[in-house]
């Protein structure tokens, strides 16, 4: 039966992931070890890493968990903003939360160094712990911005109008998680390809994507 460690331990535990944030944003998760981390948050006894968090995975679940649970309540701030609103929102206004980079969610400060480098890393390199990890109760404006967008398109064939968000949903991921690669080799890009200009665009087509009519050879495939 494992017992609490004597020294300080919520100080422990937030100093260890308060580097791992680092490390991980630094290098390829799977290449950083827990011995790593230990040193680097000044811990001798590197067991404490698997006492806290059970393994590295369990510890890159949290901090992903952290991550989620802000980026989640700036959506839900947002979408109830608009909800306040006397006129109704557009489908560009719903948009632009469900398709928000995560960065945006945090200080200026925060996102440009080394919580914004972990969150890129994150998405370039661990999409299916991602995935695996981000539960119902951390995408709770994501699922309210789909619900207003589905009451947009009473017309759109079920089956369609899911597979439709579900699209944008990785269209989104795709393009976010492209960010990192794209701050290390600018010269593979376009210039003039800004941040701003690709989150306009990306939401330009997703509008397009939605309002797209239904062809005749898709419309064969969708049951009544």
């Amino acid at each position: 039966m494992s017992t609490a460690p004597s020294i300080e331990p919520e100080d422990t535990r937030e100093r260890i992931k308060r580097v791992a944030i680092e490390l991980f944003g630094q290098h390829d998760p799977d290449s950083v070890s827990v011995r790593e981390i230990g040193r680097a948050a000044g811990q001798k006894n590197v067991s404490l890493l698997n006492y806290y968090f059970g393994s590295k995975d369990g510890l890159l679940r949290e901090l992903i968990r952290d991550f989620a649970r802000v980026h989640d309540a700036d959506r839900q701030r947002r979408l109830k903003a608009l909800e306040s609103r006397p006129e109704p929102p557009s489908i560009r206004d719903i948009l632009a939360i469900i398709l928000s980079r995560p960065h945006d969610s945090f200080p200026k400060e925060d996102a440009e160094g080394p919580l914004g480098a972990f969150a890129d890393m994150m998405l370039s390199k661990k999409a299916d712990l991602l995935f695996e990890t981000l539960s119902p109760e951390l995408s709770t404006g994501t699922r309210a911005g789909l619900a207003h967008l589905r009451h947009m398109f009473p017309d759109l064939p079920e089956q369609v109008l899911s597979q439709r968000m579900r699209l944008l949903l990785l269209l989104g991921f795709s393009v976010h998680s492209s960010r990192r690669d794209a701050l290390r080799h600018p010269h593979l890009w376009p210039d003039g390809w800004t941040a701003e200009i690709g989150q306009r665009n990306l939401i330009d087509a997703a509008i397009g994507l939605l309002q797209q009519p239904v062809s005749a050879e898709t419309r064969e495939l969708v049951p009544d």
